[in-house]
């Protein structure tokens, strides 16, 4: 409830008198336009509604959106994989490949992707139902070693920290990525001999662990000396943490040299790979 508004100052209960105002010192256009006309007192929900709604300095406004570098994205990469979060590294690339939003990526499902098997005749795409407000319906083009790598995730060899840490690989133990299963399930708590937290297949993971999956990432960037010569030297780690503020420019030609530049190993091997033609029986 943003502000609500009341006739007479005796009829606000179970509200503290400070997030009270006279109407005469609201500005109106901060709240809701159903309030009642003939009301003499504004009651907010909160200080900081308040202060806005009374404040008469400007707005500041978010500030421009900071892009990663090609070198910050391969690095945040890594280090997301380091950290236990192959997940959210797989979903960071994702979201570079379509240029959405956490809320869009973190909802993925197998059956979105198409002709992501190596040598397929059929260009690999994702395509992205409408589901949200600001996410529109449509097919996009996957590169193809980004295709490949998402296979060889998928269908082959899990990412992995290392190969003694299963618990911190994508796709996750007993993960099956097939049909409409979630590329990223999430986490649900359960209920017995104390409570535990369990992997929930039908459930996507949230944007508060994706988030928090970069907060942990960030906390370690600042420890580091970052003179200047560090990879990220000029960019403000307090963002790193917050989808609002940070998002990335895909463009084809940067999509590449991502890939590229981090797996390029990994590319090459699997990009070699012909899936093996049928023999007919005599």
């Amino acid at each position: 409830m943003p502000a609500e508004a009341v006739a007479h100052a005796s009829d606000v209960k179970n509200i503290s008198s400070y997030l009270q105002v006279r109407k005469s010192l609201v500005d109106m256009t901060q709240c809701r336009p159903s309030l009642r006309r003939d009301a003499k007192v504004i009651r907010f929900c909160c200080p900081q509604h308040r202060d806005r709604c009374t404040s008469n300095e400007p707005q500041k406004s978010r500030g421009q959106r900071e892009p990663l570098e090609v070198e910050q994205l391969v690095d945040l990469f890594r280090r997301l994989v380091c950290r236990g979060f192959a997940w959210a590294a797989v979903l960071t690339l994702l979201q570079l490949q379509c240029g959405e939003r956490a809320d869009c990526a973190r909802q993925c499902r197998a059956s979105w992707l198409r002709g992501i098997v190596p040598g397929s005749s059929t260009t690999p795409t994702i395509r992205i139902p409408r589901i949200n407000g600001k996410t529109k319906a449509r097919e996009i083009p996957l590169l193809p070693q980004f295709a490949s790598l998402l296979y060889h995730w998928m269908y082959k060899s899990p990412l992995c920290k290392d190969s003694t840490t299963s618990c911190s690989c994508w796709p996750f133990p007993n993960q099956k990525v097939i049909n409409t299963a979630l590329l990223f399930p999430g986490l649900s708590k359960q209920a017995g001999h104390g409570q535990w937290w369990k992997r929930h297949w039908s459930k996507a993971v949230s944007e508060r662990a994706y988030l928090a999956s970069l907060k942990t990432v960030a906390a370690g960037l600042k420890r580091e000396n970052r003179d200047k010569n560090h990879t990220w030297t000029d960019f403000d780690i307090d963002k790193l943490g917050t989808i609002q503020h940070v998002y990335d420019t895909p463009t084809t030609k940067r999509k590449r040299s991502a890939v590229h530049q981090a797996f390029s190993p990994i590319v090459n091997a699997i990009g070699s790979e012909e899936p093996k033609k049928k023999t007919k029986k005599n």
